[in-house]
């Protein structure tokens, strides 16, 4: 009934405004906060860039693809849900995380203790 109103095209504008602010929502609560991280990202990046500029073009271009991979449907999947190693790699990770978890609770507990 909305697009027949409005038409397919003015209905589509609309759809695409009402994601743009949703994100924007999202984005404005991480700006709101402290920019002390960023804005020494940021100098460390620049002085990287001025002294090495080689390395801090790869520092750069390194930040911009972790962003994009985070953002992206995959990255955003794989800190949600979590990923499932197979292989040779997921079962070294199954044989060691058992013992690496046991270590570590006594480790956070003898902390405990001291404190």
């Amino acid at each position: 009934m909305v697009t027949a109103v409005l038409g397919e095209d003015k209905y589509n504008s609309i759809q695409d405004i009402n994601k743009l602010t949703t994100a924007l929502k999202a984005g404005q609560k991480i700006s709101s906060g402290s920019q002390t991280a960023f804005l020494g990202r940021l100098a460390g990046e620049a002085a990287l860039l001025f002294s090495n500029p080689i390395t801090g073009l790869k520092v750069i271009l390194g930040d911009v693809a972790f962003n994009k991979f985070i953002t992206s449907q995959m990255g955003q999947d794989i800190l949600t849900k979590g990923y499932t190693f197979t292989g040779e790699t997921g079962q070294k990770i199954q044989n060691i995380a058992p013992s690496i978890g046991e270590k570590t609770k006594i480790l956070y507990q003898a902390n405990k203790v001291n404190q």
